[in-house]
């Protein structure tokens, strides 16, 4: 009979604490901004996202300054696989997918950018598969960024 190993889940789908308290949960995440916590703010931000939604309890916040801590040292091959999940699950497909509007469009734009940076091999399809992204997001909801890769300034 064999033994059958789960892979272990990257680690921002893993909840910081076993607490499934929005309060508690936003309460632990500001312990991990003033303690510089990167990866616990990420997995805090996340599970936020799963419970309530990205624009609730700053879970998006959590995620967003998290990274900008975390991908200093980080693996490029995680940092891209993190970057995709975001992508992904602000799009509506990805695991836990709850948001939905501004929260969203503004996740997929900073992550879409984020990916366009971090890229490895063939850039270009990546480009094209963003301005399809991008352009079924309205207008008024793209960065400032976006808008500028949008306008070919890219």
């Amino acid at each position: 009979m064999g033994l059958f190993i789960q892979p272990r889940p990257p680690f921002w789908e893993l909840p910081p604490i076993t607490s499934t308290d929005p309060g508690v949960l936003y309460q632990f995440g500001v312990m991990c901004v003033t303690r510089r916590r990167h990866e616990d703010m990420i997995r805090t931000g996340w599970t936020l996202w799963t419970l309530c939604g990205l624009d609730q309890h700053r879970a998006w916040e959590f995620v967003y300054d998290g990274f900008r801590g975390w991908r200093e040292g980080a693996d490029p091959a995680l940092v891209r696989a993190f970057l995709d999940a975001v992508f992904e699950r602000s799009r509506g497909s990805g695991p836990g997918s709850t948001s939905t509007g501004q929260a969203a469009a503004t996740a997929r734009c900073w992550a879409g950018m984020r990916l366009l940076e971090h890229a490895e091999g063939d850039r270009e399809a990546l480009e094209q598969r963003l301005r399809a992204e991008f352009s079924a997001i309205p207008e008024a909801s793209w960065t400032p960024e976006v808008n500028a890769f949008m306008s070919a300034g890219w």
